[in-house]
């Protein structure tokens, strides 16, 4: 009885030691703080551009992700303040990180529904709410095409109602899960 219990227990430790995410292959795609190529790379990993033909098609990681992370590295020095800045490059590297936790597996039209929920756990957590309303302002007029979308409007709106939430925290965990 005694070997038996021992078997499971061995057999239960290794069970949890070759768990997917353990076996996933890391991915190839370096995160670097001035640079947009990670969501070029993500993007041929994950095979998002190519179809089951081989064609090319738009993809999220290349359309959204590496146009606006391009976007904001580019901005004009002066049109944020100094902490608008701080705060764009934690966003940026805050989004690159999430992406890149997603398993290799994780479809392509899954990580544009994720990322929603990134951009609005990103842009909370590296402290939005405490913006200066300038560089709000100029956030939206960078972003103003995006703001038709359905998606971007809830999480914006989210976004809005965390950040004049009497206990903030909380409302932004609990408002995550529908975006």
């Amino acid at each position: 009885m005694g070997f038996r219990f021992i078997l499971v227990i061995a057999m239960s430790f290794l069970a949890q030691m070759v768990s997917p995410n353990l076996l996933a292959s890391p991915s190839p795609c370096p995160i670097t703080k001035n640079d947009c190529s990670f969501y070029l790379c993500q993007d041929e990993w994950r095979g998002c551009s190519k179809d089951n033909t081989n064609e090319m098609k738009g993809s999220y990681l290349v359309d959204f992700g590496h146009h606006y992370c391009q976007k904001f590295l580019n901005v004009e020095k002066g049109l944020f303040s100094s902490s608008g800045e701080v705060w764009l490059s934690g966003v940026r590297q805050c989004l690159m990180e999430q992406v890149e936790k997603l398993p290799q597996n994780t479809s392509c039209q899954s990580i544009k529904r994720k990322s929603n929920m990134h951009h609005f756990n990103c842009y909370y957590d590296k402290g939005f709410c405490d913006l200066p309303f300038k560089d709000k302002r100029q956030l939206m007029t960078l972003i103003s095409r995006e703001l038709k979308r359905f998606d971007v409007m809830l999480s914006g709106l989210g976004l809005m109602f965390a950040c004049s939430a009497p206990n903030p925290p909380s409302v932004a965990t609990d408002l995550t899960g529908p975006f």
